[in-house]
């Protein structure tokens, strides 16, 4: 099924989607515990499964279901 929305409309979620995550305790509680908590997070690093595991239990305390973490490949 294909959705057709004006330009403004889809602006205008843009806006208020932005606005309510900055404005949100939540997103500066991530942010600062992924940069502070996890040091450097190459792919597939103990630090990055950290950090998808603290993200996912955020997202899932504040009501989102279905979150999961997917397993990023190193091909070198």
């Amino acid at each position: 099924m294909i959705i057709s929305m004006r330009t403004s409309t889809l602006e205008r979620f843009d806006k208020e989607i932005c606005g309510t995550v900055w404005t949100s305790p939540h997103a500066r509680e991530l942010l600062d515990s992924i940069c502070y908590d996890f040091g450097t997070r190459p792919c597939a690093s103990k630090g990055f499964r950290g950090a998808q595991q603290r993200v996912g239990g955020v997202l899932r305390k504040l009501g989102a279901t279905k979150v999961h973490t997917e397993k990023v490949p190193v091909l070198a």
